[in-house]
């Protein structure tokens, strides 16, 4: 066994660290850091094979037939189907996120949401939900008009709920206890994005 000799005045232990040791605040903060971004990338991932799904429909509807010559009936199916393939497209293209997260931010613990119907042809967006009481009710119709994306807000109805309605149902029971009020209201959609 050879033993290594040091140069006199050289110090005599050295210490190699290859690898640095990391606060474990930090170490969590990274952690959370690539979860997030894998969460983003699933997100993403999961978004682009709906939207693919969707050209892949509008693509099969879409398809020419395979002999040259079109008997008139498919003319006639392709001239009906164009207004319907644009509408669908058209529809794809509206600010779907902005609505969404326009009736999150405005939603809290005195509301619930049971149904959202647009309608962009009209323009119009009607929200039919519960409320603990009057003022939750209009509460949230002020802070959906308060936003960029909904205008011309109004409470077309309020009336308190029926037990007969809901049915025998534990949670219906619950929520009607604590969300008594039934509501709905419309709204003017802006569809700029």
């Amino acid at each position: 066994m050879t033993r290594l000799r040091l140069r006199p005045g050289a110090p005599s232990a050295v210490h190699l660290d290859f690898v640095r040791t990391v606060p474990a605040s930090r170490r969590r903060l990274q952690l959370a850091v690539i979860s997030l971004g894998a969460l983003l990338l699933a997100t993403s991932l999961w978004q682009h094979r709906q939207l693919s799904q969707q050209a892949e429909a509008l693509a099969w509807h879409a398809r020419p037939m395979v002999s040259n010559a079109a008997p008139a009936s498919r003319v006639r199916s392709d001239a009906e189907t164009e207004p319907r393939l644009q509408q669908v497209l058209s529809q794809l293209n509206l600010p779907w996120q902005t609505l969404l997260s326009t009736l999150e931010d405005a939603h809290d613990d005195s509301i619930v949401i049971e149904r959202v119907s647009p309608d962009p042809q009209q323009r119009q967006l009607l929200v039919s939900g519960a409320a603990r009481d009057s003022d939750a009710a209009i509460d949230f119709s002020e802070r959906l008009q308060a936003s960029t994306s909904l205008q011309e807000v109004h409470l077309l109805q309020e009336q308190a709920r029926n037990p007969d309605d809901d049915g025998d149902d534990e949670a219906a029971m619950d929520l009607l206890a604590e969300h008594p009020l039934q509501f709905s209201l419309r709204a003017h959609w802006n569809l700029a994005p």
